[in-house]
């Protein structure tokens, strides 16, 4: 097990230190994905603000809420998901994507992980102009400590995506037809996830929907500092406990499958 994790933190070094690489890739997709389009990435944000502005006035009204009160909360919830589900259902596609690079060049494993979460993360930038709008709108101020802390939720989300993915990315590879079983898992987990409607709608023995939701608690390690003044670590605190145990499980996945992927592809 020692043996297997070790040489999963040194493909991770391996890769995280030539981040020119990962990033100069990363970019690329971008720039191929949208060269003929006026707007580029900024029609996902112009398509997210539509969206978050629709469904905002309607759910709202049906949950009898302030829109400046429910558009900030369902905004940075929003946002935050279409990250992690585009994360999710790019690491289902395993390693098949980058099966011709994969036989041409030896790269670290973690580099093609890396590439996927960086163009993602440049999209996240994109669409956190929407919060900031959202917060304008209600008229939401932040202190620097709530600001840093937020911040400070969003490196360790991820870390945690970056983590998972790993393992999904492995598992995905092995086992293709399994792909369709997370799209779905992460489909179901929008409801379940206070998205659309806020965690104050459950009682008594419903709330396990939101305590044993670890998408909930890291979109509330974000979202929380932003709407609150006062409030507790507790969503940051689970976190940073699931942040170590996918780096953990992760790495000994890496390390233990990284020689047997190229004959998976």
């Amino acid at each position: 097990m020692l043996k297997n994790y070790n040489l999963g933190i040194k493909d991770f070094k391996k890769a995280f230190f030539h981040f020119s690489q990962w990033c100069y890739l990363g970019f690329q997709d971008i720039r191929m994905r949208y060269r003929r389009s006026l707007l580029g990435p900024w029609w996902v944000t112009l398509s997210n603000l539509i969206m978050i502005a629709v469904l905002g006035i309607l759910w709202s009204s049906l949950l009898k809420k302030p829109l400046s009160e429910f558009l900030p909360f369902f905004a940075i919830g929003y946002i935050i998901w279409q990250w992690i589900s585009a994360i999710f259902f790019e690491a289902t596609q395993g390693f098949v994507p980058f099966k011709v690079i994969m036989t041409q060049v030896n790269l670290p494993l973690c580099s093609y992980i890396l590439r996927i979460n960086f163009r993602q993360i440049i999209i996240l930038a994109h669409n956190i102009i929407v919060i900031g709008l959202a917060l304008i709108y209600a008229n939401q101020s932040i202190s620097f400590i709530n600001f840093f802390v937020s911040l400070f939720g969003l490196f360790t989300l991820a870390c945690n995506l970056f983590f998972l993915s790993i393992i999904i990315i492995i598992f995905c590879t092995r086992f293709q037809d399994m792909a369709k079983v997370f799209e779905t898992f992460i489909q179901i987990a929008f409801f379940f996830t206070p998205i659309l409607w806020s965690p104050s709608l459950l009682e008594g023995n419903y709330l396990f929907f939101i305590d044993f939701n670890i998408f909930y608690h890291w979109i509330e390690a974000i979202r929380v500092p932003f709407l609150q003044d006062n409030f507790d670590f507790i969503h940051l605190k689970i976190s940073l406990l699931t942040c170590f145990v996918l780096f953990f499980i992760s790495m000994l996945c890496l390390g233990s499958q990284k020689n047997k992927v190229s004959f998976w592809l």
